[in-house]
């Protein structure tokens, strides 16, 4: 093989690790990427100013693997991250890993090998969810077969479209339309990232198959109370609508009707210093938003009944929240007899 063609080979694929202050896990997500049955990638680390021996560890990698290149910048997320990933990256395909994560040794294999047999597809695996250092396996998810999936929408409902690090991106697509993360948002970033790259691809592919390690973290950003969290899903909602088919349409705002009016529960938890009034007023708003009206308009109403879908058409959350409460007073009757 020539010195050429296997600088190519080595660079078929950029594997992109966003690094902040996770000494403690660091070496676990990096040995996984090592333990890959396909040894032909990069390995781009990006230490977004880690204050911790993070970004020595880094450099340690590199030194030992000419795999590794890493770069060090100043803290500005991760999105920023992934963004200067994405420029630096020499393959043909790009892959994404969280750096508190890991990943199963056919990871990358498995995803190229899928993408090059479908090259105009978003490819997705199933990941498995780690809690307590215990990990969910599921047989039904973890079969090995590949599926053409019939729309975006299943995908979304399998609950698995928003992940970067379970697919595996064409290099081309990307930067012939300009696809970056966002790096003023926090959240659901990714979600608006693969969306946005949907658009660009002719089908979706499913790999059945559990390729990810998603360690659920309690201090990440998602677990952490966020005051305003009811505005911070109207970015999810809107990014997904432009792959939504008419006839997918009233399902889908039944979905986030059900999930707007989970989150009107946000306001009280007990780490939000409004006052009462304060809550009641925020959930009024939030209720009159166009967000809200739009899946109320366009619903199926499969997850409602006719009367709670009245009064939720009258948009006074006031009206919601008495008639709410006179329903959970009805039931602790009931429990008592």
């Amino acid at each position: 093989m020539g010195k050429e063609t296997e600088q190519g080979i080595k660079r078929l694929v950029s594997i992109i690790i966003p690094v902040y202050n996770v000494e403690a896990v660091l070496r676990r997500c990096i040995d996984s990427i090592f333990n890959q049955s396909f040894l032909y990638f990069e390995l781009l680390l990006i230490n977004d100013g880690s204050s911790d021996s993070s970004g020595r560890i880094c450099d340690e990698y590199a030194k030992s693997d000419s795999r590794v290149r890493v770069i060090h910048k100043e803290n500005a997320g991760p999105s920023s991250a992934r963004n200067l990933g994405i420029q630096a990256a020499a393959g043909k395909y790009i892959m994404f890993c969280d750096s508190d994560d890991y990943v199963h040794p056919l990871w990358c294999e498995t995803m190229l090998n899928t993408i090059v047999k479908h090259p105009r597809a978003m490819v997705v695996s199933d990941v498995f969810r780690v809690e307590d250092g215990i990990v969910k396996e599921d047989a039904r998810r973890n079969t090995g077969e590949i599926e053409v999936e019939e729309s975006y929408f299943s995908l979304y409902k399998k609950g698995i479209s928003a992940y970067t690090v379970n697919k595996i991106y064409d290099a081309d697509i990307i930067r012939k339309n300009r696809l970056m993360f966002m790096e003023d948002c926090r959240f659901s970033e990714d979600a608006a990232f693969n969306a946005e790259y949907c658009r660009y691809c002719e089908e979706i592919v499913y790999i059945r198959k559990q390729l990810y390690y998603y360690v659920q973290n309690t201090e990440s950003l998602m677990n952490r109370y966020h005051a305003d969290l009811f505005s911070l899903h109207f970015l999810p909602f809107w990014c997904r609508l432009p792959l939504i088919k008419e006839k997918e349409l009233g399902e889908y705002c039944d979905i986030w009707l059900y999930q707007f009016q989970h989150l009107f529960g946000n306001v009280f938890d007990a780490r939000n210093s409004m006052t009462f009034l304060q809550k009641l007023q925020y959930n009024h708003r939030m209720m009159n938003t166009k967000e809200f009206r739009y899946c109320l308009e366009h619903a199926a109403g499969k997850n409602e009944n006719s009367l709670s879908l009245r009064i939720l058409k009258t948009h006074n959350y006031y009206l919601c929240w008495i008639f709410n409460k006179l329903v959970q007073f009805k039931q602790r009757i009931k429990s008592k007899k």
